[in-house]
């Protein structure tokens, strides 16, 4: 995979001036489960496109993680590398490429009864506030597939893609802040199991998938 994401970024650099100006450019805008995205499209022949996009997405979640109720602030800002074959030279594509940049998972929780960090049980004065995140790294290959017209006449085209990115196992971190035992070590030992349940309960978000649409306009 990271041989195709080297390619594809290979032949966007390597396209002559001419080969722009033949219709050969065209950028894009728009919206999935990535969040807000903005892109520029190369072709390269009439089967190959070579795609890069910045995408952002942010919003709260509430959730329940080993019975501790979080509040999860999805935080994700990546540039996105593509590329892009039609078997058949028309709409229909595959395409394979990746994601880099943060992709991470902020949880806040504010216990304001008993509760069970690790195996143990504390009081709320006792863990304060949980305060942690879940990074899922910055790399995160990509495969997918779709229709495009964008090449397939002057102007306004549009894309639609559904794929899925794999991202790496999440690394959890988790401190208690403003607790009488935040520095205890019966706690932070206690911390230190709580994130490997956490690690476990979230690995299966690694699996993001990837649904798109776009409005596009060649040059």
């Amino acid at each position: 995979m990271r041989i195709l994401v080297f390619t594809a970024a290979s032949a966007a650099l390597l396209i002559p001036g001419a080969a722009l100006a033949q219709d050969r450019l065209a950028v894009g805008a728009g919206v999935g489960t990535t969040g807000l995205h903005a892109e520029a499209q190369f072709q390269v022949t009439d089967r190959f496109v070579v795609r890069g996009a910045y995408e952002t997405l942010n919003f709260d979640h509430d959730q329940d993680v080993d019975d501790i109720n979080y509040t999860g602030e999805v935080d994700s800002d990546v540039f996105g590398a593509f590329a892009q074959y039609h078997p058949g030279g028309g709409s229909f594509f595959v395409t394979g490429g990746a994601l880099f940049g943060e992709r991470a998972l902020g949880l806040d929780a504010q216990p304001t009864g008993p509760v069970t960090v690790g195996d143990q049980t504390f009081t709320p004065a006792q863990v304060g506030r949980l305060e942690g995140e879940a990074d899922f790294g910055d790399f995160a290959p990509v495969a997918g597939l779709g229709w495009d017209n964008t090449f397939q006449g002057p102007g306004w085209g549009w894309r639609a893609m559904a794929g899925v990115a794999i991202g790496q196992e999440p690394d959890v971190s988790l401190v208690s802040v403003g607790g009488t035992l935040s520095n205890d070590p019966t706690l932070q030992a206690e911390l230190r199991e709580e994130e490997a349940r956490i690690e476990e309960d979230a690995d299966v978000l690694r699996f993001y998938p990837i649904v798109q649409v776009a409005l596009t306009y060649r040059f």
